[in-house]
């Protein structure tokens, strides 16, 4: 696709509701340069190449005009790792699942860092989890970390599910991990 290099997706503000939140979207243009809408919507959505490509500023593909536009290079774990940091753990999962499933990428070939034990782990649902969750004003709410299954696994508790801030002790009798209300229930 003219003017963006390959095994780059795009993330830049779609539509939007006023005050409140940006309609993120993101298209990517693939390993044969060919553009792949991965979610549009709104007013500003890049539907097709000849959008993306008219909302160029003097050929730059740094600059989409008026969309705040952020590249991911696919191929650069420190582009994968800028993104997670600026944009909100569900978007960047969500992103990359997209790239994943719906464009034929392969997940360990995108890793992104737990928030927790800075471990690389793989953008899927078996890997990480977004976790703590802010309120982004009005009713709208993200998560801004990302949290890999075994840092995740140690802070849930076998009986109620629940996940607690800190890592929960393996319980010497049951061989679980059991939080502090959990423990106080009679049995």
């Amino acid at each position: 696709m003219e003017g963006f290099p390959n095994n780059t997706v795009v993330v830049y503000e779609g539509g939007g509701y006023s005050g409140c939140l940006w309609e993120y979207n993101a298209f990517l243009v693939d390993r044969d340069g060919d553009f792949v809408d991965l979610m549009s919507s709104g007013h500003a959505g890049l539907y097709t190449e000849k959008d993306a490509v008219a909302a160029l500023v003097g050929g730059s593909p740094s600059v989409l005009e008026g969309y705040n536009a952020h590249q991911v290079h696919l191929g650069s774990e420190e582009s994968v790792a800028e993104f997670s940091e600026i944009y909100n753990a569900s978007l960047v999962l969500h992103i990359l699942n997209l790239v994943v499933v719906g464009a034929g990428y392969a997940a360990k070939d995108l890793k992104v860092t737990c928030g927790t034990c800075g471990g690389s782990v793989y953008p899927d649902a078996d890997s990480c989890i977004p976790v703590n969750m802010v309120c982004d004003g009005g009713i709208a709410y993200s998560f801004r970390d990302i949290m890999c299954e075994e840092c995740a696994s140690a802070r849930r508790c076998d009986e109620c599910a629940e996940h607690m801030d800190e890592p929960i002790p393996i319980d010497d009798e049951s061989l679980e991990r059991v939080c502090g209300f959990c423990k106080q229930l009679p049995c």
